[in-house]
């Protein structure tokens, strides 16, 4: 990948992840991002509420990184919702790419159909620790 389109790809990961931290403390508790250029990639990690409503969640994501969609071709964002609750990271959904993101479900054919519970990583991306609202 050359500097420029790295360069153009990094600057739309800081833009879109800027836009979905003013989410913070409102729809979802926590977002985390990253641009991986070995794989075109633009992943995003959001801890979202213990009441939060992932649809409507999912709804704001997509308002926000779809249009980029166009600019950014051949890469994808990804996107991994959480939520930390009884001591265990309920890992709700992972949206693998623009098409499952746009469309709002991924493998299963509905959004966080198939819930996975395990520890809370020692090694967290998120500052938080747990879901509660202030």
């Amino acid at each position: 990948m050359d500097q420029k389109r790295l360069f153009a790809l990094s600057k739309i990961r800081d833009q879109s992840l800027a836009k979905l931290k003013e989410h913070e403390g409102t729809l979802w508790k926590e977002v985390q991002g990253e641009f991986h250029s070995a794989w075109k990639e633009l992943p995003t990690w959001i801890l979202l509420y213990e009441d939060s409503e992932i649809e409507k969640c999912h709804a704001e994501f997509t308002k926000i990184v779809s249009p980029y969609f166009d600019e950014i071709g051949d890469a994808n964002f990804t996107v991994a919702y959480s939520v930390y609750k009884d001591n265990k990271d309920v890992y709700l959904e992972f949206l693998n790419d623009n098409n499952e993101i746009a469309r709002g479900y991924g493998v299963s054919g509905k959004l966080a159909d198939m819930p996975e519970e395990h520890p809370i990583p020692k090694d967290s991306i998120f500052l938080s620790r747990d879901s509660k609202r202030p």
